[in-house]
């Protein structure tokens, strides 16, 4: 009688399992997403990576309409885009605004890339020179995998480095 209760558990374990594959399979891995709903820095570094990579020359000097983010609002809006820094460093993604008057750079580092040094910002300018979405960015690096950042503080270097 025990092997029989015992076959009966396996098999609906068994079965239980292939339906979830199943379910997951037919309706493309949902299960499987990347970000939560609930998870709007995950899904604004989402939005705000596809926004950026699709700027182009075109864009250079225009003032932006912005992008709206997961939870509401507008990321960029006003900000003036004034090119993407090339040749900063292995897997960094570093673009250069111009906004109240002020440079900004918004950038990430790949999971493989190399970190990028950060320069130092006058209080006077802002007394948080890196934010990460609605954070403070503690680091004094852009690390490879920590999402995207804002910096308001530019290197010169950065600028000269504009296409």
């Amino acid at each position: 009688m025990r092997d029989f209760f015992y076959k009966i558990n396996l098999n609906n374990i068994v079965f239980l399992i292939f339906c979830i594959l199943s379910l997951n399979q037919a309706f493309g891995g949902m299960f499987n997403k990347e970000c939560e709903k609930w998870d709007y820095e995950c899904r604004n570094n989402q939005i705000l990576t596809s926004y950026l990579q699709k700027l182009s020359g075109k864009n250079i000097g225009n003032i932006l309409n912005g992008v709206r983010r997961a939870e509401g609002g507008v990321m960029l809006r006003g900000y003036v885009y004034l090119g993407k820094a090339q040749n900063v460093g292995k897997g960094v993604h570093l673009y250069i605004f111009k906004f109240k008057n002020q440079h900004r750079a918004i950038g990430w580092v790949d999971d493989d890339g190399v970190e990028l040094p950060l320069p130092g910002c006058p209080d006077k300018i802002s007394p948080e020179p890196y934010t990460l979405g609605d954070e403070v960015y503690t680091y004094g690096a852009l690390k490879p995998g920590h999402g995207i950042v804002e910096v308001m503080c530019v290197k010169t270097s950065w600028l000269k480095k504009l296409k």
